[in-house]
Protein backbone atom coordinates (compact mmCIF):
# COMPACT_ATOMS: atom_id res chain seq x y z
CA UNK A 1 0.00 0.00 0.00
CA UNK A 2 2.82 2.27 0.75
CA UNK A 3 4.17 1.36 -2.51
CA UNK A 4 0.79 2.63 -4.10
CA UNK A 5 0.89 5.82 -2.32
CA UNK A 6 4.42 6.64 -3.15
CA UNK A 7 3.73 5.78 -7.15
CA UNK A 8 1.00 7.93 -6.87
CA UNK A 9 2.47 11.32 -5.26
CA UNK A 10 5.30 10.68 -8.00
CA UNK A 11 2.47 10.60 -10.61
CA UNK A 12 0.99 14.12 -9.40
CA UNK A 13 4.41 15.86 -8.91
CA UNK A 14 5.55 14.89 -12.21
CA UNK A 15 1.57 16.00 -13.85
CA UNK A 16 2.15 19.32 -11.78
CA UNK A 17 5.51 19.75 -13.51
CA UNK A 18 4.54 19.04 -16.93
CA UNK A 19 1.42 20.87 -16.68
CA UNK A 20 3.11 24.36 -15.70
CA UNK A 21 5.12 24.89 -19.43
CA UNK A 22 1.90 23.13 -21.18
CA UNK A 23 -0.40 25.70 -19.42
CA UNK A 24 1.73 28.49 -20.55
CA UNK A 25 2.51 27.59 -23.90
CA UNK A 26 -1.36 26.89 -24.42
CA UNK A 27 -2.91 29.90 -23.58
CA UNK A 28 -2.25 32.09 -26.86
CA UNK A 29 -3.51 29.18 -28.80
CA UNK A 30 -6.06 28.66 -26.79
CA UNK A 31 -6.82 33.06 -27.41
CA UNK A 32 -6.58 31.76 -31.01
CA UNK A 33 -9.16 29.53 -30.85
CA UNK A 34 -11.62 31.58 -29.36
CA UNK A 35 -11.28 34.50 -31.28
CA UNK A 36 -9.94 33.56 -34.26
CA UNK A 37 -6.97 35.57 -34.62
CA UNK A 38 -4.42 33.93 -35.56
CA UNK A 39 -0.64 34.82 -36.61
CA UNK A 40 2.26 33.44 -37.26
CA UNK A 41 3.51 32.76 -33.24
CA UNK A 42 0.38 31.33 -32.28
CA UNK A 43 0.65 28.72 -35.35
CA UNK A 44 4.35 27.76 -34.26
CA UNK A 45 3.06 27.46 -30.24
CA UNK A 46 0.31 25.04 -31.40
CA UNK A 47 2.79 23.04 -33.22
CA UNK A 48 5.08 22.91 -30.82
CA UNK A 49 2.64 21.78 -27.80
CA UNK A 50 1.97 18.91 -30.09
CA UNK A 51 5.16 18.19 -30.06
CA UNK A 52 5.39 18.75 -26.09
CA UNK A 53 2.92 16.73 -25.69
CA UNK A 54 3.98 13.89 -27.49
CA UNK A 55 7.37 13.88 -25.69
CA UNK A 56 5.56 14.20 -22.61
CA UNK A 57 2.59 11.69 -23.07
CA UNK A 58 5.03 9.08 -24.55
CA UNK A 59 8.50 9.68 -23.73
CA UNK A 60 8.29 10.82 -19.94
CA UNK A 61 5.38 9.11 -19.34
CA UNK A 62 6.54 5.76 -21.21
CA UNK A 63 9.81 6.11 -18.40
CA UNK A 64 7.25 6.82 -15.59
CA UNK A 65 4.86 3.57 -16.41
CA UNK A 66 7.97 0.82 -17.30
CA UNK A 67 9.77 2.19 -13.87
CA UNK A 68 6.14 1.72 -12.34
CA UNK A 69 5.84 -1.43 -13.86
CA UNK A 70 9.46 -3.11 -13.13
CA UNK A 71 8.82 -1.91 -9.51
CA UNK A 72 5.45 -3.41 -8.92
CA UNK A 73 7.08 -7.03 -10.64
CA UNK A 74 9.95 -6.85 -8.18
CA UNK A 75 7.98 -6.38 -5.22
CA UNK A 76 5.43 -9.28 -6.43
CA UNK A 77 8.45 -11.36 -6.71
CA UNK A 78 10.12 -10.31 -3.25
CA UNK A 79 6.80 -11.08 -1.96
CA UNK A 80 6.66 -14.85 -3.60
CA UNK A 81 10.14 -15.67 -2.21
CA UNK A 82 8.66 -14.24 0.97
CA UNK A 83 5.55 -16.54 1.21
CA UNK A 84 7.57 -19.73 -0.29
CA UNK A 85 10.24 -19.13 2.96
CA UNK A 86 7.24 -19.06 4.88
CA UNK A 87 5.29 -21.99 3.29
CA UNK A 88 8.79 -23.79 4.12
CA UNK A 89 9.41 -23.24 7.73
CA UNK A 90 5.76 -23.87 8.51
CA UNK A 91 5.98 -27.26 6.08
CA UNK A 92 9.54 -28.40 8.01
CA UNK A 93 7.51 -28.12 11.44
Amino acid sequence: MLNGIVLIVIGVIFGWIAAIPALIIWVPVARAFLHQNWNTATILAAIFIGFYFFFVAVGLGGILTSFNSALWTKLYKGMVVNENIIVSDSQAI
